[in-house]
């Protein structure tokens, strides 16, 4: 049996790594769906496995700034277009390439890997945890009535593509300094959200753009596609969001306000949508808004002194860590964290451990998703000094739920 190679691809080798990677999620992609893919694709970050000339394994990573509680970003590897071909199951080609990512990742000083799970029994055994949850929204226009008035003092405009490519990455690096969890756009991500290919469309329209102004400055922005004939001589059109960025709480209202009341529309859907949004409380029948509730970004601490020393906490706070962890051993010992609003240092320690976790379970606590008193009844940690577990959660609770709404 031959070995396997491991290595980065080169240009000639994009379509035979597309072609493999959609083999591994069970499609066949089309040209357009590898010219997309490619675009976004960043060769040098590749970690491929080779048997015999033949790719049997694909994975790679992108280059990222994650928003941390407090406003701080760090780097962080968004790992992807990860799969082992059937024929090469059970071989130890996966572990073999998150490895080689992980490495990769440690060499260019990022501090986190993160992912979407395509099947979430994988990645906690790599150290991955879900770090941020959201939401699947489905209510029908008849039941969408807001409970008071919406006054805001700015104003909704529609625009093209262009000018929204042009005034929206501001809108959304403000709502990162707001939100734990949102990764940065480069300009060819923002790009990959206005293309208008088949698989976003979806059997939908071209998308619609819609951006609230107040004083001048865009403060939320808002995509979304329709589809239908009428039933009955009645609406029966379906709209779906498919981003909404907010800024503000005037934009927030003013963009769902216009969004819930679409002429000829039934129902309107939205994906990916924070678990604490304030829609529910702003509807008179919040019954109807129909939620449906997934893990999202999973995060993997790969420096464990640098992201907990990044981020801000609640309350000031003293805890001693042991951190468990197989596939990156700098991080497996005890670390002293002292944390307060105003900053925090993360320093190793021989202390004995307040709290002893694997790395999976720190990767959900980290961004504020989970609470460390969910992750003890869960099983995920161990108390070693009494009351430990709720000093932690005191420190790292966030104002607001920590959020991820770019897939990739």
């Amino acid at each position: 049996m031959a070995e396997i190679e491991y290595r980065a691809i080169g240009k000639d080798e994009i379509e035979a790594f597309l072609q493999a990677e959609g083999t591994g999620f069970g499609f066949v992609p089309d040209a357009e769906a590898v010219g997309h893919e490619a675009q976004l694709l960043e060769l040098d970050r590749t970690v491929t496995a080779f048997d015999e000339g033949q790719v049997v394994g694909t994975s790679g990573s992108l280059t990222f700034d994650l928003s941390v509680p407090g406003g701080a970003t760090l780097g962080a590897a968004g790992v992807t277009v990860v799969t082992v071909r059937p024929t090469h199951r059970r071989r130890g080609v996966l572990t073999s390439m998150m490895g080689r990512l992980f490495d990769d990742a440690i060499a260019r000083g990022e501090a986190f890997a993160m992912l979407w799970a395509s099947e979430s029994v994988i990645y906690g055994r790599f150290g991955y945890g879900i770090g941020t949850e959201h939401e699947e929204w489905a209510i029908e226009r008849a039941h969408a009535t807001l409970d008071r008035a919406v006054e805001a003092p700015g104003r909704l405009r529609m625009v093209d593509a262009a000018a929204a490519q042009s005034g929206w990455p501001a809108v959304w690096d403000r709502m990162r300094l707001e939100r734990a969890g949102m990764p940065s756009r480069n300009e060819r991500r923002w790009s990959r959200n206005f293309a208008e290919t088949d698989w976003q469309r979806e059997g939908m329209s071209k998308a619609f753009y819609v951006q609230y102004e107040e004083d001048g400055r865009i403060d939320g922005y808002a995509i979304y596609r329709s589809s239908g004939e009428p039933i009955d001589g009645n609406a029966g059109g379906k709209a779906r969001v498919s981003e909404i960025v907010p800024a503000t709480p005037a934009a927030h209202a003013a963009l769902w306000r216009m969004l819930l009341d679409l002429d000829l529309t039934k129902t309107i859907s939205a994906r990916q949508q924070p678990v604490d949004d304030a829609l529910w409380w702003m509807l008179a029948d919040p019954r109807r808004l129909v939620r449906r509730r997934h893990d999202a970004l999973w995060l993997r601490l790969l420096d464990v002194p640098a992201a907990l020393s990044a981020r801000r906490y609640a309350i000031e706070g003293r805890l001693v860590i042991e951190v468990l962890d197989e596939q990156v051993p700098s991080n497996a010992r005890r670390w002293l964290l002292e944390g307060s609003p105003e900053g925090a240092r993360c320093d190793p320690t021989d202390e004995a451990p307040d709290l002893v976790l694997p790395a999976a379970s720190l990767g959900s606590a980290y961004l504020g998703n989970a609470r460390f008193e969910a992750l003890q009844r869960g099983l995920r940690l161990d108390e070693r000094t009494a009351g430990a577990v709720a000093r932690a959660d005191a420190m790292f609770v966030t104002p607001r739920a920590p959020w991820c709404p770019e897939f990739f």
